[in-house]
């Protein structure tokens, strides 16, 4: 394929040379090479008119503001080749003999040719190195059953390069920074894993970020995120109204491109990640009470604890630290929410609390068999009679916002209840001594 483009850039560079001689060619030559420098710059004059235009495409909005400012240099060369050639011409036509001015002419169009032809290699390789660029991103992002055909088509002539020499080529005249080229890799693992999406929101410099409004909609939008995991291609995404809206964040923007994206891929692929793997990050995370966990510890401590009075224990806490989160963020912040019992868990605690009741046999079923009336009925369970004290659940003041740091391979946490310890153990989970608990508070990550 590269080599029917190379011949066709060149054939159609050699026929306009012949066509309007070599004045006109070599002015045009200079153009050309000013217009593909300047071609970036030249466009923000047609910005406003295609942002307009080619609203809904904005892959196209990248591409013909620039292409539009190649053009507007190129005409302004021919236009000045046309004003250059023409004295030179008239004085050949009114002042030199037929055989000078036919040898002049066919000297001008045999130079106009190989000018054209230089012409033509030229933007061959201009076309051929943005194709080559567009095609290594097209490659990794786009599928099958992407709607573009310029995105299909590019990813096609990127493939095709590959052993022909002119990838390698390409490759050299590339100025592409590589920070795009990991921004693409790091999409590309994202497009072949959809289950590395709900990862996103736990890296540890993503965790604030996930819930700007923006992303947090992105997140909670089933029929953006059936998009993503169902691949339907990288121009559907690209220019979906909300991915729009996150790419003209300027916040949003600049936060993601300060991303070590080789830390994050890592993170996406494996779950890791290097730079917060440090033993001052293991803090970092989502956190929910292992309400089993701490019920178990109340227990231990509490051996004398009747089965009703643990009954009540069981519920209370479960209630209370079922709900109960905490988000710890790598900045030094945190937030607490320790949420309030639900329905459902008062409804169990009251449960728990009821006498069980003592059924009794009918008067006339007694009168018949002898039996006393109000006698039990055979088997029932019988009421458990209260012993022991009342057990109190104390009151868990963790709400807000929090800091934290790291100290000595624990961490101290400043909160609404004041200072607290805490560490992170072997297992992983997060213990934190709270002064109304006499066991420490047990949370594990939130998967």
């Amino acid at each position: 394929m590269p080599w029917v483009y190379l011949l066709a850039f060149a054939v159609a560079g050699a026929a306009f040379g012949y066509g309007v001689g070599a004045i006109r060619s070599a002015v045009t030559l200079i153009g050309t090479l000013i217009g593909l420098a300047l071609a970036p710059l030249a466009g923000q004059l047609f910005a406003p008119i295609f942002n307009r235009t080619a609203a809904g495409a904005p892959m196209w909005m990248y591409l013909l503001p620039p292409f539009a400012g190649f053009l507007l240099v190129f005409f302004i060369a021919m236009a000045i080749g046309f004003a250059v050639r023409r004295p030179v011409y008239q004085h050949f036509k009114h002042n030199e003999d037929d055989v000078t001015r036919e040898s002049f002419l066919r000297l001008d169009q045999a130079g106009g040719s190989f000018v054209g032809l230089l012409i033509g290699l030229a933007l061959f390789f201009t076309f051929g190195r943005l194709s080559f660029v567009g095609g290594n991103i097209a490659a990794a992002l786009s599928t099958e059953s992407d709607p573009s055909g310029l995105v299909k088509w590019a990813a096609g002539f990127r493939k095709s390069l590959d052993g022909t020499g002119f990838d390698r080529g390409f490759a050299a005249l590339d100025r592409t920074p590589a920070r795009v080229y990991e921004i693409t890799e790091t999409l590309g693992v994202l497009h072949e894993n959809p289950r590395a999406h709900a990862r996103l929101k736990d890296y540890p410099p993503f965790m604030a970020l996930s819930e700007k409004p923006e992303l947090k909609d992105l997140a909670d939008d089933k029929e953006y995120q059936d998009m993503l995991t169902q691949k339907q291609g990288f121009t559907p995404v690209l220019n979906h109204a909300k991915t729009q809206a996150v790419l003209s964040s300027t916040e949003l923007t600049e936060a993601l491109l300060k991303t070590d994206l080789a830390d994050l891929r890592k993170f996406l692929e494996t779950g890791d990640s290097p730079i917060y793997s440090d033993d001052k990050y293991r803090i970092v995370g989502r956190w929910r009470v292992d309400a089993n966990a701490v019920i178990r510890n109340a227990a231990r401590l509490n051996e004398n604890l009747t089965p009703d009075q643990f009954k009540k224990l069981r519920a209370r806490l479960t209630a209370v630290l079922s709900s109960a989160r905490v988000t710890v963020y790598p900045e030094g912040r945190m937030t607490f929410n320790m949420g309030t019992a639900s329905a459902p868990a008062a409804e169990a605690e009251a449960a728990a609390a009821a006498p069980v009741a003592t059924p009794t046999i009918d008067p006339a079923l007694a009168a018949r068999y002898g039996l006393r009336p109000g006698a039990r009925t055979p088997g029932a369970p019988v009421a458990a009679k209260p012993t022991g004290p009342e057990v109190k659940m104390p009151e868990i003041k963790l709400e807000g916002e929090g800091t934290w740091e790291a100290a000595a391979g624990k961490f101290s946490v400043k909160s609404s209840s004041g200072t607290l310890e805490a560490v992170v153990d072997d297992k992983g989970r997060l213990l934190l001594t709270v002064p109304q608990l006499k066991t420490p508070l047990v949370l594990v990550r939130v998967s």
